[in-house]
This record gives C-alpha cells, sequence and structure tokens, in this order.
C-alpha cells in the first residue's frame, strides 16, 4: 500500500472507475481499478486541489493492518466481498470470512461462492435491503424489465422489508401474463396516490399479487372469514383462522376467569346452529364433506 497525492486531473480519472459499495453510505469509497484487482481509497468528491489517497493491492488485503484501514471507512457487503473473492481466486476464502465474523462450513462456503456469481439486479436489491441468499435467487431470475420497475416502487413509497420479501416470493411462480397484471396494478395505484398524503396501501399489492398466486386458498379463506361472521362468538370464546390451510385446524382460545364463564364458552360450542358452520368450516379446509 501506498499514499499519494493525487491532483485534480487524476481524481477524476479515479472517480470514473468502478466503485465497490463497501459502506451504505461511505465517507472514503472504495475505487476498484480496472483489473478488478487493486483499488483506491479516495474521498468520494472530487476537489480542485491535490488530496491524500492509498492503492491498496489484491495481495496486501492477506494483511490484517489492511483491513483495520478499509473498515475504518467501510462496512463490507457480503455481496461485492463475495464478487471480489471470486474476481481473485487467490486470496483465500477465509479472510473475507474473518472480515465477515463467518464461520466457514460446507453451506456457507457454496453460499459464498453463489453471492459471488449473482448479477447486477440482486446486487442492486442486496445495497438497499440487505436480504439473504434465497430471495436474491429469486430476484435474479426475474427479467429486468420487471425487477426496476418493482425496485422503483419499493424505493418510492417506501416499502417495508417484509412486504417487498413477500412480494417477490409470490410474484416469482407467477407467469409472465400475471407478472405483468401485478406492476400493472401497483404502478396504477402508485399513479393514482401521487397527491395523497396517507401511507401507500403496500398490503394491498401484496395481497393483490398473493390472490393471484394462490387462488384457491385465498377463496377459501374469504369462505372462512364469512362463515366466523355468522358464528357470532363472544367472550370467553375466540377463534382464529389458520393462516397456513395445510395445517387443517381450527384454533380456539378460552379465556376464562371463573368456573361460570367456562360453562358458557361449553354451551357456546355445543349451540346445534354453530355446530353446523363448524362442519361447514372444515369442509372448506379439507376440501370434503365432514
Amino acid at each position: 500500500m501506498f499514499w499519494s497525492l493525487i491532483n485534480e486531473s487524476d481524481q477524476e480519472k479515479i472517480l470514473k472507475g468502478k466503485e465497490l459499495p463497501w459502506a451504505e453510505p461511505s465517507e472514503i469509497p472504495v475505487i476498484l481499478c480496472e483489473n478488478r484487482r487493486n483499488f483506491w481509497l479516495i474521498p468520494p468528491k472530487k476537489v480542485h486541489h491535490a488530496i491524500p489517497a492509498a492503492f491498496v493491492e489484491t495481495y496486501e488485503l492477506k494483511s490484517n493492518q489492511t483491513w483495520d484501514l478499509i473498515l475504518k471507512f467501510s462496512n463490507p457487503s457480503v455481496l461485492e466481498l463475495a464478487r471480489y473473492s471470486l474476481d481473485n481466486p487467490e486470496l483465500p476464502e477465509t479472510i473475507f470470512f474473518q472480515v465477515l465474523d463467518l464461520k466457514k462450513t460446507h453451506k456457507t462456503t457454496a453460499d459464498w461462492k453463489e453471492m459471488g456469481t449473482l448479477g447486477k439486479n440482486a446486487r442492486k436489491l442486496y445495497t438497499y435491503y440487505e436480504f439473504p441468499l434465497n430471495i436474491l435467487r429469486l430476484w435474479e431470475r426475474m427479467e429486468s424489465e420487471y425487477t426496476d420497475r418493482w425496485l422503483n416502487l419499493f424505493q418510492k413509497h417506501n416499502i417495508k422489508k417484509n412486504i417487498i420479501r413477500e412480494i417477490i416470493l409470490y410474484i416469482y411462480d407467477l407467469c409472465f401474463t400475471d407478472r405483468d397484471l401485478c406492476i400493472q396494478f401497483a404502478e396504477k395505484l402508485s399513479k393514482n396516490w401521487e397527491n395523497t398524503r396517507s401511507p401507500f396501501p403496500a398490503e394491498e399489492v401484496r395481497n393483490f399479487i398473493k390472490q393471484k398466486r394462490f387462488p384457491v386458498s385465498e377463496k377459501i379463506q374469504k369462505n372462512l372469514a364469512a362463515l366466523k361472521n355468522k358464528l357470532g362468538l363472544k367472550h370467553p370464546v375466540h377463534l382464529h383462522l389458520p393462516a397456513d390451510l395445510e395445517t387443517e385446524s381450527l384454533n380456539f382460545t378460552i379465556q376464562a376467569d371463573s368456573c361460570e364463564e367456562i360453562l358458557k364458552a361449553a354451551e357456546i360450542l355445543q349451540d346445534s346452529k354453530r355446530k353446523d358452520i363448524f362442519r361447514k368450516m372444515f369442509q372448506e379446509i379439507k376440501g370434503k364433506p365432514v
């Protein structure tokens, strides 16, 4: 590693290089040289005077002192380090695992190699949300015409990470026609919301996609909700509809503070009209008469 005073013209050349987003935001970015090996640590904005910068060569990453310097200015991104590791196989993976505090196992090693091969779509998504590999993998397999439009919506409306995760999981399994319908629905809703101060209804977008992904399940859930309303259950009996229909069960809770409330709960559950509704609910869940 060596330090140098970089004049104005050289600053411009360096800053045109490929930045490794090892920190978001970074006080001093890591600017990768054209050979994807060596890099500069240099202030992020061009100034009209010479500035100090550090030039780091690849082999120096084997030194803890080099990482001490880099880590003063950056919080390493797993994806970018994995890609850099793939481009520079002479560097042992254990160096990067140590920096990232990862334990070396067969799974982490396999995941590391796969992360290094992910394209720009996945890397861009990771820059904003740091999703795990299983989500990035699905995102990478989708066409850019969809991912760019979705990412624009996620950013525009500051959609929560957990909802974005669900959207990606649901939309990946849709056919091209339904993918088109979903992004068109979301963009139309976004346009209608431009002059509205209330929060963007991201859940409505998520639910629309979910209905496309699980049309039968969504219909059953609606039928169960209607039957639950017909039950007219009162305290101390409460019914919780299953989020996952594969369980084929209904969850009842009884909150009782006295023996009388337990007897009241038994009376509610033994009501003949309610028994018929219970049978209909299990018929919906199991898909056959019970």
